[in-house]
């Protein structure tokens, strides 16, 4: 969705026609107004309520009285969750606690209701570390790796390079070590790690706290969320496992493994932001690759391919994606609305460049902020970021991609309307009188649009992206049936029907289109796919882009064929 460029200047316009408005309006009313008694001082109302309609929720509160938006982040998802029954403590357990900022630990392993890890320990390893111990002969610390010979490091880069071709090919089809010997070392010195994360995801809860530094300008903007790119690089070293023991036949850990990567791909999903939604995703999609590669070269019987399907079927559902929009980025847009009560106009700039330094001190700063504040209607800002997250949210639930996809071409066409008028000064200059009576109004009117505009994620895609994925498992589950089939008659069949009621119940619909999914034998394989978002049948082809059916074609387009 769109994003507002230089979204002060923007403000700064707004605040310089509005000081033209209220000018007139004053000049006009010094003329007809009779001379009146000084009136009774007031106590001075709150900038923002705290209310439903405006905060959301109505605490925890900070020392001056906004929402403590991390705080209430991290009571709703930690209820109901143990030590005992969070994935998180054992997955923290098996890759260390590197990504968690040394001064924020205690506290964060302290909200996870475990002693800190120390820092070395047998957590996972990088492949680019196992290939820069093989090369360079021992390990190194970043420091010292900076200061040894360049043509050694040079090295170094070259052979990591080469084994991450290998580790694509490695997840494309079944291997040896003797093939790829540093990705069996590499999954060797990782047992001890991945055996935790197997262990890790027979739990039935994630909860990964989210700590702020006080400092932070932008609390909701800062919080850790550490993890999240090790447990991609977990997934990548599960699925070239998978492929290593189909080569050797051990198809009880193929399938041991395939279950752990889609549990930790639904477990993150648990997270409260749409990152974690689509991180699980990323996962729960190169599980569902090493499946399919797993039903075609794997020799499975159709009773296990059969108990496979099972335990896939009684899986969790993938936690929906529009719940992390409804609240974890709902709060985000109402958190950095406080941040521009404190800091004033320039931070909408800040939010725009991801958090860049604040000139708090100033006087232009703090003249600016004084005259923000006095002539905004926070209330009104807050009310109205609410109801855009409400549209999003009722959008986001549609029951059918076609409704879901109108009503998102609708939020877009609007988002597009509001960048239009505030980037352009004369538009932006001329709405001003037609926005409202009172230049709070007015004023709150033109931050809302420009926060909605740089802060409303692009949340037509993410639900895409959890749509795919939604279109990637029934396709699993039709691979497997096609796995059993030909097991038993020694082909693939010639039409999906051939499936049921022997091996499938039914074939399921294309979730796009409603229509069922296609398919075609090819010589050694197959293709099965859905004609994806687009809704054109593209034959399979998927670049994402003008090209997006979803599914797979076996064996793998360009894999080597061993």
């Amino acid at each position: 969705m769109s994003v507002i460029r230089n979204a002060a200047v923007c403000v700064t316009i707004g605040l310089t026609g509005l000081r033209l408005l209220c000018t007139g309006n004053l000049l006009a009313d010094e003329k007809q107004a009779p001379p009146q008694e000084t009136a009774t001082e007031t106590p001075q109302k709150p900038l923002i309520t705290v209310s439903k309609e405006t905060t959301y929720v109505s605490g925890p509160l900070r020392k001056d009285g906004t929402v403590d938006y991390v705080a209430a982040l991290n009571a709703r998802a930690s209820r109901g969750v143990t030590v005992a029954n969070n994935a998180a403590v054992l997955l923290y357990q098996a890759v260390g606690p590197r990504d968690i900022v040394p001064e924020l630990r205690a506290d964060y392993f302290k909200r996870l209701g475990i002693a800190p890890l120390p820092v070395q320990g047998n957590y996972f390893v990088t492949l680019n570390q196992v290939v820069q111990r093989a090369v360079v002969g021992k390990d190194v610390t970043e420091k010292q790796f900076a200061e040894i010979d360049p043509l050694l490091r040079r090295r170094v880069f070259t052979a990591q390079e080469k084994v991450w071709e290998q580790q694509a090919e490695a997840q494309e089809r079944p291997w040896t070590p003797r093939e790829f010997p540093l990705l069996a070392e590499w999954l060797l010195v990782n047992q001890e790690p991945l055996k935790l994360v197997q262990q890790a995801c027979q739990r039935p809860r994630y909860y990964a706290p989210l700590v702020s530094s006080d400092k932070e300008p932008f609390p909701m903007f800062s919080v850790l969320l550490p993890g999240l790119s090790q447990y991609r690089d977990l997934t990548r070293a599960l699925s070239i496992r998978i492929t290593m023991n189909l080569a050797e036949g051990k198809f009880d850990e193929v399938i041991a493994d395939s279950m752990t990567c889609h549990r930790l791909g639904r477990l993150l999903g648990q997270g409260p932001f749409l990152i974690d939604s689509l991180v699980g995703i990323a996962i729960e999609s190169m599980a569902c690759q090493a499946d399919v590669i797993a039903a075609h070269h794997g020799k499975l019987t159709p009773e296990t391919i059969k108990a496979w399907r099972q335990q896939l079927q009684g899986l969790a559902t993938f936690p929906a994606v529009i719940d992390r929009i409804d609240i974890g980025e709902r709060f985000s847009y109402l958190d950095a609305t406080f941040s521009l009560v404190r800091f004033g106009p320039s931070s909408l700039n800040a939010i725009e460049d991801g958090g860049e330094e604040i000139d708090k001190g100033s006087f232009k700063e703090i003249f600016s902020k004084a005259m923000f504040n006095t002539m905004t209607d926070w209330d009104d800002v807050l009310r109205r970021g609410n109801r855009w997250y409400d549209e999003l949210t009722i959008a986001g639930r549609k029951p059918t991609f076609q409704q879901r996809k109108k009503a998102f071409a609708e939020i877009e066409r609007k988002l597009d309307e509001l960048q239009n008028t505030n980037t352009d000064p004369k538009k932006l200059l001329a709405s001003l009188f037609t926005r409202g009576k009172g230049p709070g109004t007015i004023l709150s009117s033109l931050i809302s649009d420009i926060l909605a505009a740089l802060l409303l994620p692009a949340v037509d895609r993410a639900i895409l992206a959890g749509d795919r994925q939604v279109m990637k498992n029934r396709l699993v589950d039709v691979s497997l049936g096609l796995a059993a089939y030909r097991q038993e008659t020694r082909q693939y069949p010639v039409q999906l029907e051939q499936l049921v009621p022997k091996y499938l119940a039914k074939i399921p619909d294309d979730l796009f289109v409603g229509k069922p999914i296609r398919y075609r034998r090819k010589a050694r394989g197959y293709l099965l796919y859905s004609v994806g978002p687009n809704q054109k049948d593209d034959g399979g082809q998927q670049n994402e882009t003008e090209l997006d059916d979803v599914g797979f074609e076996l064996p793998m387009p360009g894999s080597a064929q061993k």
